[in-house]
């Protein structure tokens, strides 16, 4: 040995260790065992019994890690070993973690034996527990073994490996919103994980896109890819999505429509409104009535109170920065009453009993058409039709004020009155004798004749037992100091323009008074 240290003779207890404490380099070499008794022979002459080479390195052995490096997940607990074999038992090694993981919340260092150690006897061994944040990915682990000096006699590193789920997930979206309809966008699925995500899943306002990719074309982009998008990143680890990106897009007004409530009916309150989908908003409109431009240019169009001249076909024409676009028309229906009614004689005049008599009701302009006409007879209805017509035979119970209504369901409106008088020739005739149709002599008759007739009766005639007595228009006879000739039957005649009629006969006694009447004609009037 080059620095062979002295041995110490056998104390008889059979113990020849020889320890070699604090060893250097330069203690390397053959070191060998053999007995001296009490140099009675020569050195020379004595033998080894066995020889040992002894090969110091300048370094010590690195301290072993357990397990082999593979990956460790996010938050998930675990326990990572550093180990040596046995050292002299003079020797006061120690072992101590360096590196971020020492730093992780809750990291715990303890004494440890490996569990698969085939050394014997067991070696120094430390044991790290912790669980592992994300961010320790790709940080280095070590263990150092160090002297009883405190300085660093070997150590071992690795690079640790941490699987997590994908973090800082978020859309990016090409060129940057808002965009213009027609363009190609491009939304990228940004993340950070380990391992990569191998997978992603992208959502409009919560439904779900046929997409898997990191990358979403839009090409071209549509008015209906606006919206608020999604991306969901996965790898082996987990699944996290990202907070939401809006997607802008600007396009020229489309699905223009004018909405309004229709029918409606004259003197209402009236807005029609130009609906339509634009971005930006649109910021001007243009209205037409039946090709006419009107001069309104608002979204809304209000007409109070509506009249029949608004009736038509609206059309509107919504602008913005992007363009213009016009809607199809819509019907504005304004419904208002008949505005005139006028009623119609058709029968020549006069109206004569028995003729067919004909009305017609002639109404103005209405919407809807008239449904309905109301016939009044003297204010009260005589009869309801659908066509503008009414006839009837004539009759002097169908005389009175005539008026017609013509009736939709906007209203009515009343013609004015028509008076129609049916002519017809006298009838109940009658002859009322005063004072009564029994007199004395020498009194005065007066032979009054009443009929029933329109136009009135312009002509009376008189008759005594079938002769004529005469005529007056008054319908009065009078017969002045009567005599007994005078008895006998009566009637009278009544004449207008349409016919003539007797009246029944009447009987008139006329009583003698004195001696020198004749037989019979005694007698008071009763």
């Amino acid at each position: 040995s080059p620095r062979p240290p002295t041995p110490t003779a056998a104390s008889g207890d059979g113990d020849c260790s020889l320890v070699l404490s604090h060893i250097r380099a330069d203690d390397a070499g053959e070191y060998g065992l053999r007995l001296e008794a009490n140099g009675t022979r020569p050195t020379r002459d004595l033998r080894w019994f066995h020889r040992v080479v002894l090969n110091v390195t300048a370094t010590p052995p690195a301290p072993h890690l357990w397990p082999k490096p593979e990956p460790l997940t996010h938050g998930r607990s675990t326990t990572l070993g550093c180990w040596v074999p046995p050292t002299c038992p003079e020797d006061t090694v120690t072992l101590a973690w360096d590196g971020p993981a020492t730093k992780a919340p809750w990291a715990k260092v303890e004494a440890w034996t490996p569990p698969d150690l085939t050394t014997s006897p067991p070696g120094a061994g430390i044991s790290l527990e912790f669980n592992p944040p994300w961010y320790l990915d790709k940080s280095n682990l070590s263990c150092i073994l160090r002297g009883a000096d405190g300085k660093t006699l070997a150590q071992a590193s690795q690079q640790l490996q941490v699987h997590y789920a994908p973090r800082d997930v978020w859309v990016e979206v090409e060129p940057a919103s808002p965009v213009h309809e027609g363009w190609q966008v491009t939304l990228s699925c940004h993340d950070s994980a380990n391992p990569p995500s191998y997978t992603y899943t992208w959502s409009l306002e919560g439904r779900i896109l046929a997409h898997s990719t990191a990358k979403f074309i839009l090409q071209p982009v549509r008015s209906q890819d606006s919206g608020s998008y999604r991306c969901q990143a996965t790898n082996i680890v987990g699944m996290v999505e990202s907070s939401p990106t809006v997607l802008e897009v600007h396009y020229a007004p489309q699905d223009v429509r004018v909405e309004v409530e229709s029918p409606v009916y004259e003197g209402w309150e009236v807005t029609l409104s130009c609906r339509n989908s634009a971005n930006p908003p649109s910021k001007t409109y243009a209205w037409s009535l039946e090709g006419r431009i009107l001069s309104h240019s608002g979204a809304q169009l209000h007409l109070s109170p509506v009249q029949e001249v608004d009736g038509g076909s609206y059309r509107c024409q919504a602008t913005n920065g992007m363009g213009t676009a016009d809607s199809p028309p819509t019907l504005l229906e304004v419904y208002y009453r008949p505005r005139v009614a006028t009623l119609v004689l058709l029968t020549p005049v006069p109206v004569l009993v028995g003729t067919n008599v004909i009305l017609r009701c002639e109404l103005g302009l209405a919407h809807p058409v008239v449904s309905v006409i109301k016939w009044l007879r003297n204010d009260r209805q005589e009869a309801s039709t659908f066509s503008p017509t009414l006839s009837f035979i004539a009759d002097p119970s169908r005389t009175g004020t005539y008026r017609c209504v013509g009736q939709n369901i906007a209203g009515s409106t009343q013609s004015p009155p028509l008076a129609i008088i049916v002519w017809f020739g006298p009838r109940s005739v009658e002859l009322l004798p005063e004072p009564g149709e029994g007199v004395s002599e020498m009194t005065t008759v007066a032979l009054r004749c009443r009929a029933d007739a329109r136009p009135p009766p312009d002509t009376f005639e008189w008759f005594h037992d079938g002769q004529a007595l005469g005529r007056d228009p008054r319908g009065l006879w009078v017969l002045r100091e009567v005599g007994t000739q005078a008895s006998g039957r009566y009637r009278c005649r009544a004449t207008n323009a349409i016919a003539s009629a007797d009246s029944p006969d009447v009987t008139i006694t006329v009583y003698c008074k004195g001696w020198g009447c004749p037989w019979g004609a005694f007698g008071t009037p009763p």
